[in-house]
């Protein structure tokens, strides 16, 4: 049974380096032998388990795989990846959208999408589709970072978006990627992470929510020392605060445009 299965498997520009019971990799993980050669399965005979094939890049782990498409863990889209983008072809906006307790909400998970993707393009369409069902929120998760639109910035959003794709990037670094001015102005700061977020379509730069807001959630490596507090940076070095919270090692921000924040 291990050969048969294991001759069956195969994605081009990867190798299997193990399986997890969990489909995200976060559950219990087992290798090949551990998987087929447990002598602890005879306990477990009549009972159905579901095993998750976990794949790991071969060669040059900064080269990207050829182009084949993946597909997000809800079966709701497909995308490929290019360097740092993610690039969504299909949308099934039947499995995108999902209602609970009354409410209709959107997530594209792109967190296996690996470490180096930073921006994801999606068609216009599905971004309009979401926001015309009436969804209170729609989530993209990157990565090194998860985006939450609410209602109106959704609404904000599909009727700016003009071109046939809307590409959503954060980019997360240190106070080096600062100019002078907005450098001098955390220079007190102990700990700090630089988030770069921006929204196109087409040729247009989309940065206004018509009042609505965005949360982003991004790893954050904080001693619990001093107090943490975020801002919002111009290119002249002026802060303004805004609201976030801490847990787990992941810092949430509450946003009312894009742009530089630290």
């Amino acid at each position: 049974i291990k050969d048969t299965v294991l001759s069956s498997m195969h994605k081009t520009g990867y190798g299997l380096s193990g399986f997890n019971d969990n489909a995200d990799g976060n559950g219990t993980a087992y290798t090949v032998e551990e998987l087929f050669d447990n002598p602890g399965w005879i306990e477990a005979i009549g009972e159905i388990k579901t095993f998750f094939a976990q794949w790991t890049k071969t060669g040059d782990p900064d080269t990207p795989a050829p182009d084949e498409p993946i597909t997000t863990p809800d079966g709701s889209a497909s995308y490929t990846v290019s360097g740092s983008t993610a690039a969504i072809d299909k949308v099934d906006t039947d499995k995108l959208i999902v209602e609970s307790n009354g409410k209709k909400s959107a997530e594209l998970d792109l967190s296996n999408a690996g470490e180096s993707v930073t921006e994801v393009s999606l068609p216009t369409d599905a971004v309009k589709t979401v926001s015309g069902s009436g969804a209170e929120k729609m989530t993209v998760k990157l990565p090194g970072a998860s985006v939450s639109f609410d209602k109106k910035a959704l609404s904000a959003i599909a009727a700016q978006s003009e071109g046939e794709r809307v590409s959503l990037e954060v980019s997360i670094g240190d106070r080096n990627s600062l100019n002078t001015a907005q450098t001098n102005a955390v220079a007190k700061a102990k700990e700090l992470s630089v988030i770069e977020v921006s929204l196109s379509s087409g040729n247009q730069k989309i940065s206004d929510f018509n009042g609505g807001s965005v949360t982003i959630d991004v790893p954050f490596a904080w001693s619990m020392k001093g107090l943490l507090c975020a801002y919002y940076i111009d290119d002249s070095g002026n802060k303004s605060a805004i609201d976030v919270t801490y847990k787990n090692g992941v810092a949430t921000l509450v946003l009312k445009h894009f742009s530089t924040y630290v």
